[in-house]
């Protein structure tokens, strides 16, 4: 397997490149932004100044491309005071004031939020190389993943950035780092593999190529694709949803894999605690090595970042038909004696939860799911069948799991088929006419404008669109493929489609704010966090209207009297107190409706802390500053002149000055010779007999002189910095030494020889992740020191 690039290492150059220099490549003419030395060579990011090439952004190789040093005096020029506005404003706009100040927002197509700067300022700045994002639904948790994302990139040469996540996200992901970021991410399945056929062959890794690669979970947990990315050192990994990578599931298992071979871990969940320690623990652990340090949370709600929620949330009682409550009726006595029976199986206990959900949904949904438990509970053998043929994971969550539907629930058959024939009975005759399709029917005609219906099972959401074939209508659901789910969205977001229907196992990640307001639930889902993420569909930063949900609730059901009374609470609880984990809301419910006594709720040992770290006060007040720095440096680079070739400083006289002011850049490099930060100060000095001319070689050596306390701090929080980068690299290769010594050796003669060379394959592909770490570490060993290289003036003023 071969990298697109070889690691760093200490080496010096006939030419000290540095940040502003004009070169001549090609026969045109460049400015330099940054060079970065390798073993052989130095790559130079530059950007274009002559006719041909201006705002071009471009990187050159050297001595690969015949660099030509341009020698630019350094003596200043007078220009006028309209040049001079409009190049201090691009001098201003592009200088950082710290070294872990964002140098990349400033130019994101992103509205600046204080609170979205605070996890890439704790990344920047080296509190954490573990960060969890919890935030509520809405608040642009993509959007802080990205920031730092692409700082890690920027300060990064040879830069790689892994983004996990749902098969239905892939898209989205690569068109945010796209159009926010300008960030090119390649998504990576068995075609985009396959389109690669040429470089596999020829020995390159395709995971190795890509700067940023957007992979689903599910692709991704495949042994033969985590073999191909066991070599690779991640500089970023980013694990969207990753409440679901918590459990002892393949998923989990390739996610802390992936994190144990990343420099910098970001989890994002709006629902990071779901009742369950153990599982939370397990979600802050991602990533965990030698070093004990929990992640960095970050959960803030509107209220926590001082927004309203300008929502208005309606609870309408649908009047049930007599049918339709004797159906209700008839399954709710046969659950409860299924629940109630001494003997009964947890399992059939579940089983009645989803009969009981399912009739919550509509009566045809709970007919067919009837249809199908008399029919698996005719045979043994078909049960089995079912059971060995359907695991859970078979079963999308918008479907009924047939594995619970099979499992008995009385010790008599005979009595239990008469039972849920007699159920069956009521649920089709209720199907003819449910009164829930009516209501919304009317709440669609009574407002036309775009609208969103959200049902938990697929069943229901076919039988919704039946109902509405009159309407333009999309479908999205987790039976659709990426493709087909993006072009239902794209019909609803930017086409004719003007009603959305939708289940919970297709709305991960939908912002459908820009083109809706109103959502409408079919039923309740018997948790308030997903009843929340249906609302935040549209309830997110950008809605610029109040968003109205309106939950359809039957009549005189468990559903009325219930569920819809515990969910309310424990959303007034949860809005009350953002930050406590919440019940066991589900189980909660489920013993509610069954008329179960619920056991003692687990309690956590009181030793137990909290496997997470809270965000600092500081912190918070730097992201304030650092939103202001960012909001004047966009106004800066709206005024400012475009970059020209001419790199000399430059100087203006205004009329009634009494003043010098003077601006100097500092360039800082490391033991590499490799610019790491340059930022530009400013001072002012009284008018001197001297004029400002004779005055300026002297001021950037003054300046120095008396900025030495603030430069020794510099120096000393990047040397924190870099020792932080330093101990995550080290853990990083102590796993990956460990993982390569509890290899067994496998026993001549006990296995072919495909298993012998997919041992040995494995083997060498941790030696090589294991070599490239070491290289690194000797790499962060020599730039964790900074010094100041140069300090040169770039304009000053008699003001």
């Amino acid at each position: 397997m071969s990298d697109r690039t070889p690691v760093p290492r200490p080496r010096t150059t006939s030419h000290q490149f540095r940040p502003g220099d004009l070169l001549r490549i090609r026969a045109e003419r460049w400015r330099l932004v940054t060079a970065t030395v390798y073993d052989t060579q130095v790559a130079l990011d530059v950007r274009g100044c002559d006719t041909g090439n201006a705002g071009t952004a471009a990187v050159f190789l050297s001595p690969a491309d015949a660099v030509q040093p341009l020698v630019t005096s350094r003596t200043p020029r007078f220009v006028g005071t309209a040049a001079f506005r409009r190049r201090a404003c691009r001098e201003l706009a592009e200088a950082t004031p710290s070294l872990d100040s964002l140098r990349t927002a400033a130019n994101a197509s992103v509205t600046v939020m204080p609170f979205q700067l605070e996890p890439a300022l704790a990344v920047t700045g080296g509190q954490c190389r573990r960060v969890l994002i919890a935030d509520a639904v809405g608040l642009g948790k993509t959007i802080q993943a990205g920031l730092i994302v692409a700082e890690q990139l920027h300060r990064t040469a040879d830069g790689r950035a892994l983004i996990v996540t749902p098969a239905s996200l892939r898209d989205q992901w690569r068109d945010e780092l796209q159009q926010r970021f300008h960030l090119r991410a390649s998504l990576l399945d068995a075609d985009g593999i396959a389109r690669q056929r040429s470089l596999v062959s020829a020995g390159v890794n395709p995971w190795a190529i890509a700067p940023v690669i957007v992979v689903s979970i599910d692709y991704i947990k495949r042994p033969e694709v985590m073999r191909a990315v066991q070599s690779l050192i991640w500089d970023v990994l980013v694990l969207d949803e990753a409440h679901a990578l918590c459990g002892s599931s393949e998923r989990a298992a390739a996610a802390s894999q992936l994190a144990s071979r990343a420099r910098v871990v970001v989890s994002l969940t709006a629902t990071p605690h779901a009742g369950d320690d153990d599982a939370f623990a397990r979600l802050c652990a991602l990533g965990q090595l030698r070093d004990p340090a929990p992640p960095l949370l970050f959960r803030r709600t509107r209220r926590d970042i001082g927004l309203r929620s300008a929502r208005r949330v309606r609870w309408l009682t649908v009047a049930s038909t007599p049918v339709e409550c004797e159906m209700h009726q008839a399954l709710l006595d046969y659950a409860r004696r299924v629940s109630r029976q001494p003997s009964a199986d947890r399992r059939a206990t579940l089983a009645m939860t989803v009969l009981i959900k399912r009739a919550c949904s509509s009566a045809a949904s709970l007919a067919r799911s009837i249809e199908r438990r008399i029919g698996l509970l005719e045979s043994t053998n078909e049960t089995a069948a079912a059971s060995q043929l359907l695991l859970p994971f078979a079963c999308a969550q918008d479907e009924e799991p047939l594995t619970l539907l099979g499992v008995p629930g009385l010790n008599d058959p005979a009595v239990e088929r008469a039972l849920l024939e007699a159920i069956l009975e009521r649920a089709r005759r209720a199907a003819r006419d449910e009164r829930k399709l009516d209501v919304l029917d009317r709440l669609l005609r009574r407002h036309p404008d775009p609208a969103i219906v959200f049902t938990e099972y697929r069943d229901t959401l076919h039988q919704v669109a039946a109902r509405f074939q009159h309407r333009d209508t999309a479908i999205v659901h987790g039976g659709l493929t990426p493709t087909e789910r993006q072009q239902a969205l794209r019909r609803f977001t930017h086409g004719t489609a003007t009603l959305l229907l939708a289940t919970d196992a297709a709305s991960e990640g939908l912002n459908l704010h820009h083109r809706c307001r109103r959502v409408i639930n079919v039923e309740l889902p018997w948790t308030p966090l997903r009843l929340e993420q249906r609302i935040g569909r549209v309830d997110r930063l950008g809605q610029g209207r109040v968003v109205h949900a309106v939950h359809l609730i039957a009549g005189g059901t468990a559903e009325e009297h219930t569920v819809s009374r515990l969910l309310a609470r424990m959303l007034r609880a949860t809005d009350a107190l953002p930050d406590a984990a919440p019940d066991a809301d589900h189980d909660e419910i489920v013993n509610a409706v069954l008329d179960v006594v619920a056991p003692e709720p687990h309690r956590s040992p009181p030793s137990r802390g909290r496997p997470y770290l809270m965000r600092s006060r500081q912190l918070s007040e730097q992201s304030q500053s650092e939103a202001a720095r960012l909001i004047v440096a966009r106004r800066l680079s709206r005024a400012a002149a475009p970059a020209s070739g001419d790199a000399r400083p430059f100087m203006a006289k205004f009329r009634g000055g009494r003043r010098h002011v003077w601006a100097v850049r500092l360039i800082f490099v490391d033991d590499l010779h490799q610019v790491r930060w340059t930022t530009t100060v400013g001072a002012q000095t009284t008018a001197a007999t001297q004029p400002a001319e004779e005055v300026w070689a002297r001021i950037p050596d003054a300046l120095v002189r008396l900025r030495q306390p603030e430069i020794a701090t510099i120096v000393e929080n990047a040397a924190n910095i870099a020792a932080v980068a330093l101990r995550r690299e080290h853990d990083i290769a102590a796993a990956l030494d460990a993982e390569h010594n509890s290899r067994l050796a496998l026993e001549p003669g006990l296995f072919d020889r495909r298993v012998e060379r997919l041992a040995s394959a494995q083997s060498a592909a941790v030696d090589h992740a294991l070599e490239r770490c070491r290289r690194h570490i000797a790499a962060l060993s020599q730039a964790s020191s900074l010094r100041l290289q140069a300090a040169e003036l770039v304009f000053g003023a008699f003001v």
